[in-house]
């Protein structure tokens, strides 16, 4: 029995070896530094034609150190804008515990490209931003309120008859419970 596996275990080994010399072997090959490093970059046309930047005809800045300020500025583009700010007390304490809001008050105007004139005037406090024009959506009109209801109770009538109790009792099955063990 020894023999014959350690006739079996040559066996195997002489096998192995035999395929070895069959399998091609791969020699590793010799480096080669890649010699261009500069990766072609696309060539994108330009679509847009770059704008043309509007002068400033006009522009004033004032801040005053109580925090009020004031601003306006016109443009060759027909763009302008103006507003005014202050700090006022409010009733309502934000987390931190102060009780002012700043109340900004002011308009700006731009042609469209339909080439009217469109302003925007706006206010924005602890109320929120609200702005008003005349080619700004509004909400329609609230509906007048309506009159109360006037509740009139009216006497209640029975339209059925009442629930009889039935006399009769309740049929289970009458089949006997097996135990099953």
């Amino acid at each position: 029995m020894l023999c014959l596996l350690q006739e079996l275990v040559g066996l195997c080994l002489a096998l192995s070896a035999a395929l070895a010399l069959q399998v091609p072997q791969q020699l590793p090959q010799q480096y080669r530094p890649y010699q261009n490093y500069q990766q072609q970059l696309p060539q994108y046309q330009q679509y847009l034609q770059r704008a043309v930047q509007a002068p400033i005809l006009q522009y004033s800045n004032d801040l005053n150190p109580d925090g009020s300020f004031q601003y306006s500025y016109q443009t060759g583009d027909g763009i302008s804008a103006q507003a005014a700010g202050y700090t006022r007390a409010t009733a309502v304490r934000d987390a931190d515990g102060n009780g002012e809001a700043q109340v900004v008050q002011g308009s700006y105007s731009y042609t469209g490209p339909d080439g009217v004139v469109y302003t925007v005037n706006y206010i924005a406090d602890e109320n929120g931003y609200r702005a008003q024009g005349a080619h700004l959506p509004t909400p329609p009109a609230l509906p007048a309120p309506q009159q109360p209801f006037q509740y009139q109770q009216q006497p209640f009538q029975y339209r059925q008859q009442p629930f009889q109790y039935r006399q009769q009792p309740f049929q289970y099955r009458q089949q006997p419970f097996q135990r099953r063990y």
